[in-house]
């Protein structure tokens, strides 16, 4: 059994000091965030948190500052989000140039898009233009800017797919497990921003399911980049070589089996 990983053994590969405080950081200020947010709504919509003079003095500048909303263009939490996508990509950079492989700059390109998808953004632009140049209808709740969103980032998905494809089959085993890894999470990631959104426009008018998709998406979205800079992050201070890999440790959740090392 000493070539193979358990449960335990997995959580111990992944487990470095450095990585995990540095993981506890990232999540305790996308919960502050989140928890600035939700208050703010609260007290928002609360007449009697309102009408209370000490209260409102109190939280007068949280109220007062939209930029403390997670969902608000230019706002705190999202340039935050922004500088964690920038800090994955010199991550990866790093770790091109120190194991000398080229096949993590798919993955640069990947989150360097990511980067200026979330921070120009390019598919509202272009899935709105392409809406309108091919005239949408307005159809299932969604209007016609989601549907050519939808159909941006389809096509933004398939020229970045495709040279992760390229590196995936050229890489070593390790940098296979990896990738992984990483997609892993990215999918995660794609569920909060392309399922979840979806479903928040169709539901855009009810105040209440509103408000909840919304924080649900963006804090989805928040809490999943965390965890892939937590994860980039590890690879560059423990090394890529740990036995045991994020896919490994979930095909033994689901299977209930251990599974076999990973040797370079």
């Amino acid at each position: 059994m000493h070539n193979k990983m358990t449960i335990r053994g997995c959580l111990e590969a992944l487990n470095e000091r450095s990585a995990t405080v540095f993981l506890i950081l990232l999540l305790c200020a996308d919960l502050a965030f989140l928890g600035m947010h939700f208050i703010t709504a609260i007290i928002g919509d609360s007449k009697w948190i309102l009408e209370s003079n000490l209260l409102k003095r109190v939280f007068a500048a949280l109220l007062d500052c939209e930029l403390f909303n997670i969902d608000r263009e230019r706002g705190y939490a999202e340039m935050y989000q922004y500088m964690k996508f920038f800090w994955i990509i010199v991550l990866l950079f790093n770790l091109a140039l120190k194991n000398r492989l080229l096949h993590y700059i798919p993955w640069i390109l990947l989150f360097t898009y990511l980067l200026l998808d979330d921070s120009i953004p390019i598919h509202n632009r272009a899935g709105s233009f392409l809406a309108e140049y091919f005239n949408f209808t307005h159809t299932f709740g969604l209007r016609p800017s989601d549907y050519g969103q939808l159909v941006i980032s389809a096509i933004a998905g398939i020229f970045l797919f495709l040279p992760l494809v390229w590196a995936y089959r050229k890489g070593t085993q390790v940098f296979r497990k990896i990738s992984l890894d990483i997609g892993l999470l990215v999918l995660v990631l794609a569920f909060f921003g392309v399922v979840v959104d979806v479903l928040h426009s169709a539901v855009l008018f009810v105040n209440i399911v509103d408000f909840t998709m919304g924080f649900v998406e963006e804090g989805g979205e928040m809490l999943t980049v965390s965890f892939v800079l937590w994860y980039i992050f590890l690879l560059n201070v423990r090394g890529t070589n740990a036995g045991c890999y994020l896919c490994d440790f979930v095909r033994i959740v689901l299977t209930r089996r251990p599974t076999r090392k990973t040797r370079i």
